[in-house]
């Protein structure tokens, strides 16, 4: 029945992006900060800018209906304008491409540890394997190659009492007697 509750949450986070959202949501909290404080450099040295621009106007003894100011005002606000769209389609596109990136690096998280949580069901060391393109394509191999070396019997060393909870995909407890 707890192996039914596995394969129905595997399936349905198949067509899904955002599989792991704990770590994939610092991901993406992540990248829209890092995207805000760009925007709001560059906007801080955009408005520097056209303000220095304006103090050379007044330097310069322009009047305050004078062509140039009102030519420095049309291109800050054309520029601030380009920023934010820019920065709208910035955010889009770096958070297609962090949920994909993250969905590789979600699956073989999420993968090992549905391995470990079978492993201690079974009791028995099954190959672990990852999809070709994700992430950490390393480590089956090593994981594999480290089990066996130790072996079934060694795997549990002293008299530990596996406890699984009812979500065995997010947690796994172990108590001493």
């Amino acid at each position: 029945m707890e192996g039914a509750k596995v394969s129905n949450k595997r399936n349905r986070n198949r067509f899904s992006l955002f599989i792991y959202p704990k770590f994939q949501s610092v991901l993406l909290v992540t990248n829209l900060i890092t995207i805000i404080f760009i925007l709001a450099f560059v906007e801080f040295r955009v408005v520097a800018y056209f303000k220095h621009m304006r103090d050379l106007g007044a330097k310069a003894a322009f009047t305050a209906d004078h062509p140039f100011f009102k030519f420095i005002e049309l291109q800050e606000e054309a520029i601030i304008n380009n920023l934010v769209m820019t920065t709208i389609f910035a955010f889009v596109f770096s958070t297609l491409i962090y949920l994909i990136v993250s969905h590789k690096m979600s699956g073989p998280i999420l993968r090992l540890k549905s391995y470990f949580y079978q492993m201690a069901v079974d009791k028995k060391i099954n190959k672990l394997s990852f999809r070709k393109r994700d992430f950490f394509g390393e480590l089956p191999a090593l994981i594999n190659g480290a089990l066996l070396s130790i072996g079934k019997d060694e795997c549990i060393t002293d008299k530990d009492e596996l406890v699984l909870s009812s979500d065995s995909m997010t947690r796994t407890d172990i108590r001493r007697e």
